[in-house]
């Protein structure tokens, strides 16, 4: 809906002067101009890897200092820096391998990771559930997210754009504060 919002705004006062493309900041600009230009102006200071944005940079200078999100295959437990070499690795090395590997103690049932298992101990073992949608079968902690999940199975959209002229609805609402 922010995205939307946006559109009403005809905030996009900065234009390429190549290709005309426009945006609302001076520092998407400047980002998108070094595409055309074929610039990599940030250059990591512990190897020779160059970008094209700072944010770019402090993500691959964390991979150096040992600072990065791990993501561990399910199936042989190896780590990875990165979401796509995990995936690429998962591909290759166990195509078709069932990645539910976690048992429940108390039943059997496999799950693919701790988080899942969790739910089911607390939903189905210990009866924690808060709320039940009666439709799928899904279990949300609280009314509110249940309710939000309910929107999934019917076209509900109680939230109206603010511009009178628009009328587009939302099954989401999200606050305009930093629009105004």
């Amino acid at each position: 809906m922010l995205d939307h919002m946006l559109v009403h705004s005809g905030a996009k006062p900065y234009k390429c002067k190549v290709c005309n493309k426009a945006f609302n900041s001076t520092y998407s600009l400047n980002t998108h101009k070094l595409i055309h230009d074929d610039l990599k102006p940030f250059q990591c200071s512990m190897c020779d890897y160059a970008c094209r944005d700072s944010s770019t940079l402090r993500k691959h200078q964390d991979r150096h200092l040992g600072k990065y999100k791990a993501y561990p295959c399910k199936i042989c437990d190896k780590v990875f820096k990165v979401k796509s070499r995990l995936k690429e690795h998962t591909d290759e090395k166990h195509y078709g391998v069932n990645v539910h590997k976690i048992p429940c103690e108390i039943c059997g049932k496999m799950f693919k990771s701790k988080s899942v298992l969790s739910t089911h101990l607390n939903v189905v073992h210990a009866r924690r559930y808060v709320c039940k949608c009666e439709i799928c079968g899904v279990v949300k902690n609280s009314k509110s997210n249940l309710e939000m999940h309910m929107r999934s199975h019917v076209d509900i959209r109680p939230y109206k754009c603010t511009f009178e002229q628009c009328g587009k609805k939302f099954k989401v609402l999200v606050s305009f504060n930093a629009l105004e």
